[in-house]
């Protein structure tokens, strides 16, 4: 287990529900389906929430044992055991509520009394730590003066040593109320435990406790008129503890030293109010140190603001205590080694941009990272609350070595200070003394003459390597090149952000845990398999899988998600976590995400484009990426529906493999899509049963390049992307230029008969006209006989003008529609579908004037169209001498919509009718509602039937009647088309206020 651990205030304010009797098994209440359905895998991204286990009382404390695989939960009044694979329950103890007070001495104290009622007080986890050498469980709690109890590792719900021990058979234990006093009494008061590992010879373990005050003339303190404080003298702010069960129980929870006071730290009486302690981690680093290393503790801790002081700040600090190493060893005590130094996590932007107070914190191999907090209610504070800093534990080696110098060798003051806010601390000072040399381990931990607790004046700096609101925890995992962070939130998420080598974010995923329930600020990984990390929300324990790696599909997006812990599995085809990939501890078999997408597996098929009329001895495939030696292996090329054919690695690798595949048969060759010359085909290499990479190739077919493309045949086939030749003579496309006869062959686009794009004037329905085409590059098909297709089997002789014209003679077009457009081509007589190339086709505009023009302005209107059309009782075509009629009859309104709007303006208003203009400049700047302009819309004109206008401005009084007024295209403006009368409401809006009145021009005075 790592052993990091703290207890604290609740993650909630909420309450909890009604308690059963002191240390009774209250009866399981079943869980809501609600919380039922949370409790299945979840998954976003890069994170899955594997297992869930809900607390019907607020959380506070969990701890791992990765050698039993189980974890242990500690919650408001009750102890949980669980199984670490799939947090289910394996037992479970009652803790609480019992009867207590504040102002009481710990009923386990012999023959205490107590003059204050008792009162059923619910107990708060404030220490869950594992002492696996002695089988124990540490649990303290906020009950009886922040008593501890010793319950056995593998049954939580079993007490594995009693204390104070029973009198008989035993001799009795003198028992003071600072072996009791171990934890802050309230449950909103901070306490970090963590076990040391027993010094040389010693014995047992002991146990590092910080813990906040809160005694008297602490915000902790009853509200009462008693100065009966038990916490001064009994429990100071830092303290090591014996912990061993085997030796003499009468100093279990002594202070394991005498005199005392040399392993405790208790700040004096009169300095409380200024240094208020929060304590927020305490763990060991390294957690695991190689034989003869040092090994130190640390404890991550807040000296709070003073109350009621605005200039006053939170500042965060780290302090370090020494540990014995080495096989003689002998044990440090708590003064002589214990240094202090201040964190600072700041930006650039000066005081406003400083993060002083410390939530959480992670030790990594090299660096401390931290998540920092503004202080509440500073300016700032909604705009990045939160932040992650990182600090290298070399940078905080160096600062204590060089303190320890600068208080004992060369004196300075501005740099350390003996810490002279603790009781230890009085009398002595930073001197200098004679003829001394400090060596390494006296610089690092101090020594018997020179135990002063220390504290370093200036802080240790970093700047912010992540920001977000809310943080609450930190967890931090070193893979593969990438720094993996886990961040939970206020509001029940995790954030996951992957740093590279640099500390830039390189990427970020997000997965909700508890909506609305905060994550505690302790996280860990499992011991036993690093790919999970363990959490807490305020009524939620929860497993996460560090990484959701089966969400990639491919090579390219497994390593392009820039996740720490995800890589492609090679020969297994799937992206993975590096121990769930076969073999993956040997080169080139996982792929991780820092070597990055081009060491992705990659194939070339030589040749790629093959001609589905030519012979192939085989495929030479090129193998590039990240792979391990295929050679030897079982190999196969797969084509897809069962078709394979035998593959073979000739030898070793050296960068990338070349492997040789016999090509699929003939009549296996995939069918050519519609209108297609070519077909491509996807093929695999097949190892050990799994396809592991791919590459696509082309099978092409020249001769269906003309089939495709008739009317393009020379230019389509000597513009593809195959090696393709034109035979004019045959007039077909073909891949070996050998089968074309002797004859004149273009060898490029531009060298191809084709005909030219001239613009023709649209003509009538069943009239007869000549039409000329201009032609290019005809040396070949000069005299020969050629027709003109109009399509549909509208075939028409064509007659050589020169060498470069082509006259299609009497050619009569017929149309029932207003028009329609015929594409005129040029073909072999007597050999259809062979056709002169017309890359930008000629077409012929047929129109009928009997069609679609059911009055006379869009009658008329055609002439912008080309349509030679004139109104004589309906729309006809106009005789060659007939003159063009210069007069439609009178506009007609047949609707309006909408009928109302507001007076503001901008209303879209529909006006449909008959004869409403030719064209749209007919009726420009011709509409008016009463005396304003309305502005008709382009895109929305029909000629004739429906201007489509705006209203752009608001009158310039508010009439009770408007007016609409369009002018008449065909008589000198204005004149009154139709009248519609409106009125307005006390909301500016208009209504009609009575039916429209159509009115012939000349007729205003009607009005």
């Amino acid at each position: 287990m790592a052993p990091r651990a703290a207890g604290g205030a609740p993650l909630s304010a909420r309450a909890a529900a009604a308690s059963p009797p002191p240390f009774q098994t209250p009866p399981r209440c079943p869980v809501p389906l609600l919380l039922l359905l949370l409790l299945g895998a979840a998954r976003a991204g890069a994170l899955e929430i594997q297992r869930r286990f809900p607390s019907p009382t607020p959380t506070n404390n969990f701890a791992l044992d990765g050698a039993a695989g189980t974890v242990y939960l500690a919650a408001v009044n009750r102890l949980y055991q669980l199984s670490g694979a799939n947090l289910s329950l394996e037992a479970e103890a009652a803790v609480g509520p019992v009867p207590d007070s504040p102002l009481c001495h710990a009923p386990q104290l012999p023959q205490a009394s107590c003059e204050h009622p008792r009162r059923l007080t619910d107990n708060y986890n404030k220490i869950l730590q594992l002492d696996p050498g002695q089988g124990l469980v540490v649990v303290c709690g906020s009950i009886y003066q922040g008593f501890c109890q010793l319950r056995r590792r593998g049954n939580i719900s079993a007490v594995a040593v009693r204390f104070p021990p029973a009198a008989p058979p035993a001799e009795p234990v003198t028992v003071f109320p600072s072996m009791l006093n171990v934890a802050a009494n309230h449950p909103n008061a901070s306490t970090v435990g963590l076990v040391l590992p027993p010094a040389a010879g010693a014995g047992g373990s002991r146990l590092l406790v910080g813990a906040t005050y809160t005694g008297y003339g602490s915000s902790f303190f009853p509200r009462n008129r008693s100065l009966e404080d038990h916490r001064f003298e009994n429990t100071p702010e830092i303290a090591i503890r014996s912990l061993d069960t085997r030796g003499d129980l009468a100093k279990l929870f002594t202070f394991d030293l005498n005199p005392s006071d040399d392993n405790i730290l208790k700040i004096k009486q009169g300095a409380k109010e200024q240094h208020k302690l929060g304590f927020v981690s305490a763990f060991l680093h390294p957690s695991d140190p190689p034989p003869g290393a040092q090994s130190y503790a640390y404890l991550a801790l807040n000296s709070e603001a003073r109350a009621g002081d605005k200039e006053s700040q939170a500042r965060s600090l780290l302090a370090r205590i020494c540990l014995p190493h080495g096989a003689g060893g002998d044990a440090k005590k708590l003064t002589e080694s214990y240094i202090q130094l201040g964190l600072q996590c700041a930006g650039g932007a000066g005081r406003g941009d400083l993060y002083s107070r410390l939530v959480s914190v992670f030790p990594a191999r090299e660096r401390l990272f931290a998540v920092f907090e503004r202080p509440q209610g500073s300016p700032a504070a909604r705009a990045a609350p939160a932040a992650l800093c990182a600090f290298r534990f070399a940078d905080v080696r160096a600062a204590i070595r060089a303190a320890r110098t600068a208080c004992f060798v060369e004196p300075a003051p501005d740099v350390v200070a003996v810490l002279d806010s603790v009781v230890q601390g009085t009398g002595p000072a930073c001197e200098r003394k004679l003829n001394i040399q400090l060596q390494p381990e006296q610089l690092d931990c101090g020594a018997a003459h020179l135990q002063h607790p220390l504290s370093i004046l200036q802080p240790l700096k970093a700047t912010p390597v992540f920001r977000a609101p809310g943080l609450t925890s930190v967890a931090v995992a070193s893979v593969n090149n990438y720094t993996a962070v886990f961040l939970g939130t206020v509001n029940g998420r995790l954030l996951k952000i992957n740093l590279n080598e640099s500390m830039q974010v390189v990427s970020r995923r997000v997965v909700t845990v508890a909506y609305g329930e905060p994550v505690h600020h302790v996280m860990q990984f499992d011991p036993a398999d690093s790919g999970y990390l363990y959490l807490m929300t305020s009524h939620q324990m929860a497993r996460v899988k560090v990484a959701a790696c089966n969400v990639h599909s491919t090579c390219g997006d497994c390593v392009g998600a820039a996740d720490a812990y995800c890589g492609w599995c090679a020969l297994e085809t799937r992206c993975t976590l590096q121990q769930d990939c076969t073999n993956s501890s040997q080169q080139h078999f996982w792929t991780s995400a820092s070597e990055g997408p081009s060491r992705c597996p990659a194939m070339t098929v030589l040749p790629s484009e093959i001609d589905v009329r030519q012979e192939y001895p085989g495929m030479i495939l090129q193998i590039s990426g990240s792979l391990p030696s295929l050679s030897g292996m079982e190999m196969a090329c797969d084509y897809g529906n069962n078709i394979r054919t035998v593959a073979r690695v000739p030898g070793p690798a050296f960068g990338h493999q070349i492997a040789y595949c016999n090509l699929l048969p003939r009549d296996q060759f995939p069918p050519f899509p519609p209108n297609q010359d070519h077909v491509t085909v996807e093929m695999s290499v097949r190892v050990n049963g799994r396809n592991i990479v791919k590459a696509n190739f082309t099978i092409y077919d020249c001769s269906r390049t003309a089939q495709v493309y008739p009317h393009t045949a020379c230019t389509s086939c000597l513009s593809a992307q195959w090696p393709c030749f034109w035979c004019s003579q045959q007039h077909s496309c073909v891949s070996n230029q050998s089968r074309c006869e002797a004859s004149p062959n273009p060898t490029s686009p531009q060298d191809c008969p084709r005909t030219l794009l001239s613009p023709l004037a649209p003509v009538p329905t069943g009239g007869s006209q000549n039409i000329l085409v201009p032609l290019a590059n005809t040396a070949f098909f000069q005299g020969a006989a050629l027709e003109c297709s109009f399509g549909l089997e509208e075939i028409f002789e064509a007659v050589w003008v020169n060498e470069s014209v082509v006259r299609c003679d009497q050619v009569v077009l017929h149309t029932t529609r207003k028009s329609q457009v015929f594409p005129l081509s040029l073909q072999l007589k007597g050999r259809p579908a062979r056709f002169l190339d017309s890359p930008e086709p000629m077409t012929v505009m047929v129109y009928n004037c009997a069609m679609g023009s059911p009055d006379c302005s869009q009658c008329l209107g055609r002439e912008d169209l080309g349509h030679l059309c004139v109104w004589s009782d309906g729309c006809r075509l106009r005789g060659p001498l007939q003159p063009m009629a210069g007069t439609c009859p009178a506009p007609e309104i047949r609707a309006i919509e909408p009928l109302s709007g507001p007076l503001d303006g901008g209303t879209l208003l529909t006006i449909r009718g008959r004869n409403l203009g030719r064209r749209l400049s007919d009726v420009a700047h011709g509409v008016w509602i009463g005396g304003v302009a309305c502005e008709p819309l382009p895109d929305r004109y029909t000629v004739s039937e429906e201007p489509c206008i705006r209203r752009v401005e608001e009158p310039s009084s508010t009439s009770p009647a408007d007016v609409l007024m369009i002018r008449d295209p065909f008589v000198p403006p204005p004149c009154l088309i139709v009248a519609e009368l409106w009125e307005t409401d006390g909301d500016r809006v208009c209504h009609r206020a009575s039916p429209r009145t159509a009115l012939r021009c000349g007729d205003r005075e009607r009005l």
